[in-house]
């Protein structure tokens, strides 16, 4: 069983071994600069103060970053938990090492109650039927669960009714095994320019507590329900935690702007695999979707849908080549996507082709991605595949210039 979990080594590189290996082998790779990470947590803990914990979100691969070297990251910069969707995340950074508490706080019932207590890992749960679960597998296992009771303010997800909450925090602290660590509930519309809906689940969620209180349940339990949005536009939610995902990557959630101490840690680059000519009135890609009207050049680059290049990109989007934009032209494939290069002359296969991150003047940001693609910034990374090789930079460097040219160059 733990062999399904056993992680390969991460490279942790400089800049130089970087390019030497990418100049051999790589077609289409990530950067990821574990010193923007750092900047980042560090933002968040000048927004929320020194009283109040980070909880770090790194689900879904830590939205395409790599679980275990964001956590170690977000955890020496200062976070004190962190938070994942499944059992067999907690379970793959455990086996990195992560000795910090893994909250799960996805939709998995009973099922996980066996490995959770087994591995020490927190659970958020929403019924009984969880807590049962957790309870006998606490008896079982000779240690403590640790749970996060989530009450539902307006999201309409998860998480006990306001109505029913009080009693399943209630039952939690009565339970032979089971230790109430939090208490949360889950923003709708905190990244939205309207914030009254907002603060009324804000407002529901802290009577709730002071009815908690009233009852002499959930003394000392941490008290969550900040995202990225509201870390920044609603500093009276931050109370003693917040969960912190896009804003720890460096990036604007649902557009809210964000200051120039937040920067991206993600670079995606690829290198130009063929070029030929295409002649007027030829097209290119499954269907004809796009017939050219001149004589051009078209450049193929290594990567496509079943790498995280959402098909909705489609004629929508553009690279960076030679520090031009150039043209996704043509339905995105499986494994290639076609670009017009017949503005850049000098563009040959081999050439630094940038996704995603800065070259020369100008720069692609995720945003930009997710507005082109009519999806949101979480998608665009969460989709990142494995078939993209990370390279980890400034590991252990402080960050003096992270990401400097993607903070000088941000545009959204």
């Amino acid at each position: 069983m733990q062999e399904l979990w056993r992680l390969t080594t991460v490279p942790h590189v400089d800049r130089e071994t970087v390019t030497a290996m990418q100049a051999n082998n790589a077609s289409s790779w990530l950067e990821i600069d574990l010193a923007g990470i750092r900047r980042n947590v560090r933002r968040i803990r000048e927004l929320i103060g020194p009283s109040c914990q980070i909880i770090a979100m790194v689900k879904a691969n830590a939205y395409g970053h790599g679980a275990a070297p964001t956590s170690h990251t977000a955890i020496a910069a200062g976070a004190s938990r962190l938070s994942v969707a499944t059992l067999e995340e907690a379970l793959e950074l455990k086996a990195a090492g992560v000795e910090a508490p893994i909250m799960i706080m996805g939709p998995g019932g009973a099922e996980l109650a066996d490995e959770a207590v087994a591995n020490g890992f927190e659970v958020v749960i929403s019924n009984r039927e969880v807590a049962d679960a957790l309870s006998r597998q606490s008896q079982r296992h000779g240690r403590a669960a640790g749970v996060h009771v989530k009450v539902d303010t307006g999201m309409g997800r998860l998480g006990a009714a306001v109505e029913d909450a009080a009693e399943l925090v209630e039952r939690v602290e009565e339970m032979p095994g089971l230790r109430l660590v939090g208490i949360c509930s889950h923003l709708a519309t905190s990244e939205q320019d309207d914030q009254s809906f907002a603060r009324e689940q804000l407002a529901a969620f802290e009577r709730f507590c002071v009815q908690l209180a009233a009852r002499g349940l959930a003394d000392g339990a941490l008290r969550h329900i900040a995202n990225s949005g509201a870390i920044l536009t609603l500093p009276e939610a931050h109370l003693d935690a917040v969960r912190p995902g896009a804003l720890m990557y460096g990036l604007s959630p649902g557009g809210i702007a964000v200051d120039d101490d937040v920067v991206p840690a993600l670079t995606w680059k690829a290198r130009i695999c063929h070029v030929r000519r295409a002649a007027k009135d030829s097209s290119v890609g499954y269907g004809r979707r796009h017939v050219f009207e001149r004589d051009t050049r078209v450049a193929a680059l290594p990567f496509g849908y079943a790498d995280g290049y959402l098909t909705t990109l489609s004629g929508r989007a553009d690279v960076l080549v030679h520090g031009q934009r150039a043209p996704i032209v043509g339905a995105i494939s499986m494994d290639t996507t076609m670009i017009d290069v017949g503005h850049i002359p000098e563009a040959r296969p081999g050439d630094e082709v940038v996704v995603i991150g800065s070259q020369g003047d100008e720069q692609i940001t995720a945003e930009e991605l997710a507005d082109r693609a009519g999806a949101i910034v979480h998608e665009v990374l969460a989709r990142l595949g494995q078939r993209l090789k990370r390279y980890y930079l400034n590991e252990h460097a402080e960050e003096q210039e992270p990401c400097a040219a993607a903070a000088a160059a941000r545009t959204s």
